[in-house]
């Protein structure tokens, strides 16, 4: 119940990005940022891509971006799915900029993770206890040897043949 009044209590104080909150609200520009792929995964989750290089900060406000992500996640939501096996989220940064960071509102951006921490009820972040997880779990990264995309070749990168058959999902 807590976080479902967490989630009203930040619509409640994001009127710029809640304010309409519907698609037709959404400029074309900012529609071509965000969008849940049509297909998904091989585990049947769905797949969010955010395409923030391409993002103008002087053709979609800061507000309208967000905007346009929050409605996408909405959109998923609608599909239990999503709320039992989780999402995918591809995050494309290709051109990002300086620019683009400084036109980031950091008062929209605290809540945005606020929210998705739990609505705002998780403890904050402790990388040290996280990383000390992993130092009890380093024999199994020795034993594995090697994460990512599955190598025949004896080099240091996988084969175009490699990394396509590992993103046939897509």
């Amino acid at each position: 119940m807590q976080t479902i009044r967490n989630y009203y209590y930040n619509r409640s104080g994001c009127d710029s990005v809640y304010g309409e909150f519907f698609p037709s609200a959404v400029p074309p520009s900012a529609r071509k940022l965000a969008m849940v792929l049509p297909c998904k995964d091989l585990q049947g989750r769905q797949i969010f891509l955010c395409n923030l290089g391409a993002w103008d900060p002087n053709e979609v406000i800061h507000a309208l971006f967000l905007r346009a992500i929050l409605m996408c996640l909405e959109f998923m939501a609608f599909d239990p799915s999503a709320q039992t096996l989780g999402m995918v989220l591809i995050i494309d940064c290709q051109d990002f900029a300086v620019e683009n960071a400084l036109s980031l509102k950091p008062g929209l951006v605290k809540r945005g993770v606020e929210y998705v921490q739990f609505g705002g009820q998780a403890p904050p972040l402790d990388y040290d206890a996280f990383w000390n997880k992993m130092d009890e779990v380093e024999d199994v990264f020795e034993r594995n040897g090697r994460y990512g995309y599955p190598k025949n070749n004896n080099g240091d990168f996988a084969t175009q043949e490699e990394v396509e058959r590992a993103l046939e999902f897509l």
